[in-house]
């Protein structure tokens, strides 16, 4: 182990077995006494290189600029970028939806309640995953696909405000 480098590895009375580049139905075998190789390890804390949740806005949109640049189409960072924005929303979409709910189901107890809100909370996830999914792949256009969940949400919220109101 070489810090910081990488791992070399010592192998003694081998054989690589391998297939032909030029002819993939081809295996090509190499027999060996000793034979050593270097296996680089980068440094976590080192690389350069950021995943897209780590990555900033600002990052995200470059990285799209880059891709259009090239001529390549950026879904997933669209949609990185979407989500962030609907996922931040999210906690005043519940409060909008909950409000109503709590008054009208005032009767029902607790237990009718905590049911009802983990029944929205895992339709929603499933609505904004799934979305997300469709606008990765590009079979919706990122902003959409993110946000139909939302979307759905908050029409919900406002239909029960519009029939508390009418009471």
């Amino acid at each position: 182990y070489q810090e910081g480098r990488g791992l070399t590895l010592m192998l003694t009375q081998g054989r690589i077995e391998q297939t032909d580049v030029s002819a993939p139905e081809r295996w090509v075998n190499t027999d060996f006494k000793q034979y050593q190789f270097f296996i680089p390890l980068e440094d976590s804390q080192a690389s350069s290189e950021r995943s897209i949740e780590e990555m900033d806005n600002r990052e995200l949109r470059r990285e799209i600029a880059s891709l259009k640049s090239k001529g390549l189409p950026s879904p997933i960072q669209a949609c990185q970028i979407q989500l962030r924005w609907a996922l931040a929303v999210t906690p005043l979409l519940f409060a909008l939806l909950g409000i109503p709910l709590a008054i009208r189901l005032q009767r029902g107890g607790r237990s009718i309640g905590f049911g009802l809100s983990l029944l929205i909370v895992v339709i929603y996830y499933v609505m904004i995953m799934g979305g997300t999914a469709l606008g990765q792949r590009g079979s919706w256009p990122p902003w959409i696909a993110v946000w139909a969940g939302t979307i759905i949400l908050l029409e919900t919220a406002f239909f029960f405000y519009w029939r508390m109101s009418r009471r």
